[in-house]
């Protein structure tokens, strides 16, 4: 079954074109009538929180990881991967949100 999922992730991934860090959730039904459930993928979150409670931190943790070596990781590689191939929306601000932002800062 991890063979199964970990295939279908991975051409979930590619499908999508994610890069760097992503999480991709799914559940497993239970079968009365086999060992083995179905898997079926929930959501996939291109940008998963970056909190030490978050899904992604714990998930790492499981895995060995600390907070800080996966923000550390995740910098280096967004740092030294080539720049996207098309060019990315500039963001716009309207004058309101420069107001509410000033207004809220220290």
């Amino acid at each position: 079954m991890l063979d199964r999922i970990t295939r279908d992730v991975r051409t979930l991934w590619d499908g999508i074109g994610l890069r760097g860090s992503a999480r991709i959730d799914l559940i497993l039904t239970e079968s009365i009538l086999t060992e083995d459930g179905e898997p079926y993928v929930l959501e996939v979150n291109s940008t998963p929180g970056m909190s030490r409670d978050s899904n992604f931190a714990v998930g790492a943790a499981m895995v060995g990881l600390t907070h800080t070596s996966v923000v550390l990781a995740m910098l280096h590689k967004a740092l030294a991967r080539p720049p996207y191939d098309v060019p990315l929306p500039a963001p716009a601000f309207s004058s309101a949100t420069l107001r509410r932002e000033a207004a809220v800062s220290p």
